[in-house]
């Protein structure tokens, strides 16, 4: 079954599905994925060449902020300021030698 959920300060997300949020204005968010309360999954193609998806843990207070960064980060296009987290994990996921998860 399919559950969505809205915050506040972050985007809508689709849970419980394999699905991807293409719902969602920003083309990053279509390859993250709920899987728990706290934990996501970021589904290859977020960066090209991922070898393995992400994962990320992230509790109910700072769930906004980390979502909030990659929405920004998007508004400028990537360019300027630092690289969200969640890109991070999924650069790292495209690197040689990993397995199984980033």
């Amino acid at each position: 079954m399919l559950r969505h959920i809205q915050s506040t300060r972050s985007p809508a997300i689709l849970t419980d599905s394999s699905e991807a949020l293409a719902a969602h204005p920003l083309q990053e968010m279509a390859y993250i994925q709920q899987e728990t309360p706290v934990r996501y999954r970021i589904n290859e193609g977020m960066v090209s060449g991922m070898r393995v998806p992400g994962k990320f843990y992230v509790n109910e207070r700072l769930k906004g902020l980390i979502f909030d960064e990659l929405a920004a980060a998007s508004q400028r296009g990537g360019q300027g300021g630092f690289l969200p987290a969640i890109k991070q994990i999924a650069n790292v996921a495209a690197l040689p030698g990993i397995v199984k998860v980033s």
